[in-house]
């Protein structure tokens, strides 16, 4: 996997992610206690170009079968339920 280079994170979505100091731009704009309790980043521009915001699953090569990935589908599943995704 490697990123395509761009002055802005070509995997934004707006509203998906929320800010915080390993993916923000700008720290100062990380919730302090001040702000709205759950602040989304709504731009692009709110975001580091690079930065993660949409998860990354990686697994070894014994694991990326037909078995592997619905075990590892399953179990994520499974832990969504207790407890589902939160995207910061």
């Amino acid at each position: 996997y490697t990123y395509l280079a761009s002055p802005t994170n070509l995997d934004f979505i707006p509203g998906s992610a929320t800010p915080t100091k390993h993916n923000c731009r700008d720290t100062t704009t990380i919730n302090d206690g001040n702000m709205q309790p759950d602040p989304r980043a709504m731009s692009v521009d709110d975001v580091k170009p690079y930065s993660n915001l949409c998860g990354l699953v990686a697994m070894g090569r014994e694991w990326n079968t037909a078995e592997g990935i619905t075990k590892i589908q399953d179990a994520m599943r499974r832990a969504a339920v207790r407890n589902p995704p939160s995207f910061d």
